[in-house]
């Protein structure tokens, strides 16, 4: 159950708006592609091209160099696979290729989480869950992959139908009524009204491992060996969703914001051995009904910030099925972006602050300074939603689009006085990982702490893909580029035994070939040169987030 001993925010008055001015200026035969994109459909295992892989590379990026050299659009097929859909299970693990050596310490399994069957949906953010699997042994590189057998997937298999709504595809016939029905049932009946679509994360916690994503229903804790479920997890909190990028505190807990969109954002804490939830502090909406999407927050041990950007959650889209080119979001660009920072330790108020309005998915690390006057935390921030629409398949199967615009910056909150107006600066040149960044990740042992580098996804444009792996120094101002031609996921780090330097270590991804084949890059993060490259004899879908489990 939540308890509650909330602190509690006190509404802003006469804010007022934000002119354009404060906006971010620096800006196969296994393989189906959704039909209505009108797209050809690649080969999930295809024929191996000659000549097709680039050349790997690894720059220094100076203040006067750009990492967008050459145009690195990514080929149909490389699209087609990431975006379209597996219709096998590899359940057994197999051997893969491996290019390259792989350090002898390195040993474990990286699971990973994603979309892996977009027939019938509409946004890369929709499809089902696969889960699928890197592992690391004396013996060699294995993968496999398996679907989430989640209440939404199972009804599809059966029915060729979704059963509820996703990011923007909706189930066949739904209109107004239905979703009042739908709704009205769950409030009456206990009826459930959201997907338990769990596509997003891999969460170690309270020594089981979970597979997550935003609806309150989409958290199953899984075999990470079978990759099966083993039961459903939803936190007992209040609100209609929760981030799926929760934080886990030193001593093991998971501190994460729900929201109710009619009321506001709820932190609180789940405790490691009983999975209860606490409530820690309540933020209440600006104005009612007008929440932002809030995917995932910084926090440290001490503080937890809510930003609340102007994305705000559609209800024309979500219950009139209103057409709408960003999903069930809308975008109001006249607002300013609000930061509340929320006390964890039970001492304090709320405090809001201002800043100018911003977009983003993903937030980097979060610290206090030394002095302890200020909270401090990453984000890859873009301008607008730009990005949301480069996210639909009809746009992105294309492979035309080049992509929104994104850089890596860094917000300071003071931990003493009024609120006030807060301010963004860029850490590094955006002109050195391409203009675009995201999916930042550092060191897991400088989490809470400062730290100096940070590694993430970046493009040699023009792209309508991450197509870079980039380690961004943020002492230096300067940025290290990995581009070999494939489309880039989320950066992994994984440290040496006896380190003897934040970056004594290996950044590993799982990545997509030009020719549609998936591989683990496994790049040194001191040099940011090829280590080893392990590829596999056919694709997998394009991965969101994942967690590597070093072997004990």
């Amino acid at each position: 159950m939540l308890s509650s001993a909330p602190a509690t925010a006190t509404k802003m008055q006469a804010l007022g708006k934000f002119s354009q001015h404060h906006h971010l200026q620096a800006f196969q035969e296994h393989i189906r592609v959704p039909l209505s994109t009108g797209a050809a459909s690649p080969c999930m295992r295809p024929t191996p091209r000659r000549g097709v892989r680039l050349a790997a590379s690894s720059t220094e990026v100076s203040e006067s160099e750009t990492a967008a050299a050459s145009s690195q659009n990514a080929s149909k097929t490389a699209l087609g696979t990431c975006y379209g859909t597996i219709d096998f299970e590899q359940i057994d693990e197999i051997p893969v290729e491996v290019e390259g050596k792989i350090p002898e310490w390195l040993k474990g399994t990286l699971l990973l989480n994603g979309c892996g069957d977009y027939t019938v949906m509409k946004h890369m953010f929709d499809g089902f869950a696969l889960l699928h699997k890197w592992r690391i042994s004396e013996e060699g590189v294995f993968t496999s992959h398996r679907f989430l057998q989640t209440e939404a997937y199972k009804h599809y298999k059966a029915t060729g139908k979704l059963k509820w709504k996703e990011f923007a595809a909706s189930p066949e016939g739904s209109n107004v009524f239905t979703n009042i029905v739908l709704f009205a049932s769950m409030g009456l009946f206990g009826k459930q009204a959201t997907t338990d679509n769990a596509s997003v994360s891999v969460i170690p916690f309270g020594g089981k491992v979970l597979a997550v994503s935003e609806p309150k229903t989409a958290a199953f804790e899984i075999d990470m060996d079978t990759m099966t479920v083993v039961e459903q997890m939803a936190p007992d909190v209040k609100g209609d969703t929760v981030t799926a990028h929760p934080f886990i505190t030193e001593q093991g807990d998971i501190i994460n914001v729900a929201s109710d969109f009619a009321k506001g954002y709820t932190v609180y804490r789940q405790n490691k051995s009983t999975f209860e939830c606490e409530e820690v502090g309540f933020v209440p909406l600006q104005a009612p009904f007008v929440a932002s999407w809030i995917h995932d927050f910084p926090a440290t041990n001490n503080y937890a910030a809510i930003v609340e950007t102007p994305c705000n959650i559609n209800f024309s889209a979500l219950m009139l099925e209103t057409p709408s080119e960003y999903g069930m979001m809308k975008w109001n660009p006249d607002a300013c972006t609000f930061v509340h920072l929320v006390p964890l330790k039970g001492e304090g108020k709320v405090r809001t602050f201002r800043c100018p309005t911003f977009f983003n998915y993903h937030f980097g690390n979060a610290f206090e300074s030394e002095d302890g006057k200020r909270f401090c935390f990453d984000v890859a921030m873009y301008k607008d939603l730009k990005t949301l629409v480069d996210n639909r398949l009809d746009v992105i199967l294309e492979g035309g689009n080049d992509m929104a615009e994104s850089m890596l910056c860094r917000i300071e909150v003071p931990l003493e006085g009024d609120g006030g107006v807060l301010k963004w600066e860029p850490l590094v040149k955006p002109e050195m990982h391409g203009k675009y960044c995201d999916f930042p990740t550092i060191n897991d042992r400088f989490r809470g702490k400062k730290h100096r580098y940070v590694y993430m996804t970046g493009a040699s444009r023009p792209t309508c893909n991450g197509n870079c792996l980039v380690k961004a120094d943020v002492e230096e101002g300067t940025c290290k580029v990995w581009n070999r031609g494939y489309l880039a996921g989320e950066p992994c780090f994984v440290e040496a035994p006896n380190p003897t330097s934040e970056d004594d270590g290996v950044v590993i991804s799982s990545c997509m070939g030009p020719d549609g084949t998936t591989s683990l890059v496994i790049l040194d993060a001191k040099t940011w040169e090829e280590v080893a490259v392990a590829k596999m004899p056919y694709g997998i879908p394009a991965r969101f987030h994942g967690h590597f489990f070093g072997q004990e």
